[in-house]
């Protein structure tokens, strides 16, 4: 008996040894665990990481206000950042550890005449103040909507930056100082774009990605040519074409203040060379549709992705991580959802039902790196059941049953 005992004891510290170059396991918290409605479902993401490590999340129900909750140690702590929503939320932290959000909305207005409507604006928040306060950039008829305003990052002395389009072919540069908001005027002969992304290098100088589109029809008919990569050096900014295709719609600096622009699932990087393409694909799903990715940036110049896959033979879809080190990419599942259907129900005089239950994973998801390389994503997952008409079942919505805004934490270490 105390051999097989020691021989089990000898067994597991093999094992754990072993083991320890592939360790990793992943740690989940809820945030948030309600029912929706078909009209509030939370479908815009963001996570960023404060140089002191606290995790910082903001996410909004539709057509509801925007949720900002951070980790304090264990606890997370929730707040109302805006009373109203948008589109394209974007998130960043200052070195003081406040946030600062942007992101695409519409205010209801009315005219003396007593006619009401809607006005499309770009928001600014923040909390650095102690109490959120919330600006209106520019208010206007936006070209192209929510895809025509970038990122909101900020520079070395915490002052936001983004970038929008407005009057084609034209974009601007919006950037506050410790006083007001200032502006410049990027004009880019006939064309302008759509999905920006922004960063700043080590001199603060901006960089930008977009899909390139030039006016192709009447009533504003536009066309998608190309992907395009921007930036401002000393006198003025300079234009580069990197491709016919959509590469992507966002972009990090290395450290050397080489940009990488990617989607997930396609990346353009550039170097003392010139441009390099690469296609990301992931091997194990080949019956999957993948989609709804997320790119972050470490310290040592590797890419982290999140994203969501859904098989074609099966209700079933992942929330899959890829880290790539060097020239290789690392998988692996981070959490699973299956949904399953009772055979039909017939009803006399009415139709056919089907009853259906299981877990959902959500359609966005949003990424960040730590200081020490980990990587942390939040994203929407719920628990349905109940009746669905055969013949109208097209799959479950994201927007059925109780629904978990969830963080995702990887621990350990697979290198």
């Amino acid at each position: 008996m105390r051999t097989k005992i020691f021989l089990g004891i000898i067994w597991l510290i093999v094992n754990l040894v072993t083991a320890s170059h592939v360790c990793a396991w992943w740690n989940f918290d809820v945030l948030e665990s309600k029912r929706y409605g078909c009209e509030e479902y939370p479908d815009e993401l963001a996570i960023a990481i404060g140089d002191d490590g606290t995790i910082h999340i903001v996410y909004h129900p539709i057509w509801s206000h925007i949720i900002y909750a951070y980790k304090d140690g264990l606890v997370w702590h929730k707040e109302i950042a805006a009373e109203w929503g948008g589109k394209n939320l974007s998130l960043a932290i200052d070195s003081e550890g406040k946030a600062h959000l942007s992101f695409y909305g519409s205010s209801y207005q009315g005219d003396p005449w007593g006619v009401n409507y809607y006005v499309n604006n770009i928001y600014y928040a923040t909390n650095k103040s102690g109490a959120w306060v919330t600006e209106i950039i520019k208010s206007e008829n936006f070209a192209n909507g929510p895809a025509g305003i970038s990122n909101v990052i900020l520079d070395s002395n915490d002052n936001p930056h983004l970038i929008y389009v407005t009057d084609p072919p034209d974009m601007v540069h919006a950037y506050k100082d410790s006083t007001s908001w200032n502006s410049e005027t990027i004009n880019t002969d006939s064309e302008y774009g759509d999905y920006l992304s922004l960063a700043l290098d080590s001199n603060d100088n901006p960089h930008l990605s977009y899909t390139r589109s030039v006016p192709c029809g009447p009533f504003g008919l536009t066309c998608t040519i190309g992907s395009m990569y921007a930036y401002k050096d000393s006198t003025d900014w300079r234009f580069e074409r990197m491709d016919e295709y959509y590469i992507g719609d966002s972009i990090f600096l290395d450290s050397n203040d080489n940009p990488i622009i990617g989607n997930g699932f396609f990346f353009a990087h550039k170097d003392s060379t010139g441009w390099h393409f690469e296609q990301f694909v992931d091997p194990q799903t080949n019956s999957s549709y993948c989609s709804s990715s997320s790119i972050a940036i470490d310290s040592q110049d590797n890419l982290h992705i999140s994203y969501r896959c859904s098989s074609y033979v099966s209700e079933s879809c992942t929330l899959k991580y890829a880290k790539r080190v060097g020239s290789e990419w690392h998988r692996e599942i981070v959490d699973r959802a299956e949904s399953y259907e009772i055979p039909p129900i017939i009803i006399p005089g009415l139709t056919w039902f089907i009853y259906v239950f299981g877990n959902l994973i959500g359609y966005d998801t949003a990424i960040a790196v730590d200081s020490v390389g980990q990587p942390h994503i939040v994203y929407t997952k719920n628990w349905f059941q109940g009746f669905a008409p055969v013949f109208f079942w097209e799959g479950p919505d994201p927007s059925m049953g109780i629904v978990n805004v969830k963080h995702a934490t990887r621990l350990g270490f697979s290198e």
